[in-house]
């Protein structure tokens, strides 16, 4: 899986892992901007882009989780699930390479991405330090979950002028995890369309900092 990721120092392995999962149609590079602006923060943190294992299907120059082909529950669900066998072998191979626990692991998602954090990092056998996501929506069903994996803390931030992906999902997210017992953060941005800015930045720095960082 092509990747992207921030410098680190050669001599020291990092203390944690932070990996970044891209929107619908961008790429790699789209994240790394800001894991460069978390790294001064958490300097021994290895913050890690991966792309999407397919080609966008309306922009040829940008990658995809699973399709956008069909809207419906079923087609995410299936969408997701052939998506995550890839990501989650690049995430047991970095975790392999670096000998990283994994409540030092935290995967972030923003859109789609945000999607297959959820989806993939609640099948961690290992509970995670975290997942954190922005914009996104849960689209699995959870029966398959809740009983089998630990319940790793989550953080989803949301804009509540976000006419993409519609913040009622964030709510519906919210709502199941939370009946599924699961440590949840909820933060809604006034004002914020489709997107992250400063105020979801801190949010989840702080987020971050309480998890992987201790």
């Amino acid at each position: 899986m092509k990747f992207f990721q921030t410098k680190r120092n050669e001599n020291q392995p990092p203390s944690s892992l932070v990996f970044l999962l891209h929107g619908w149609g961008s790429n790699g590079r789209d994240l790394l901007s800001i894991a460069d602006l978390w790294r001064p923060h958490l300097p021994d943190t290895l913050f890690i882009c991966p792309e999407g294992p397919e080609v966008c299907d309306q922009n040829p120059m940008g990658y995809q989780w699973f399709s956008l082909g069909d809207w419906s529950p079923e087609f995410f669900i299936k969408g997701a699930e052939k998506a995550r066998a890839p990501l989650n072998e690049f995430i047991q191979s970095k975790k392999k390479e670096y000998n990283m626990p994994a409540d030092k692991i935290v995967m972030m998602g923003f859109s789609q991405g945000m999607m297959m954090a959820l989806s993939c990092g609640l099948r961690q056998k290992d509970a995670l330090g975290g997942i954190l996501g922005y914009s996104g929506a849960l689209i699995d069903n959870m029966e398959d979950i809740v009983d089998t994996y630990p319940k790793p803390p989550i953080s989803i931030i949301h804009g509540l002028a976000d006419d993409v992906v519609p913040v009622a999902r964030h709510d519906e997210a919210l709502a199941k995890l939370q009946s599924h017992n699961y440590q949840v953060d909820s933060l809604k941005v006034p004002g914020l369309a489709h997107g992250i800015e400063q105020q979801g930045l801190l949010a989840g720095l702080d987020f971050l900092k309480n998890t992987i960082a201790n």
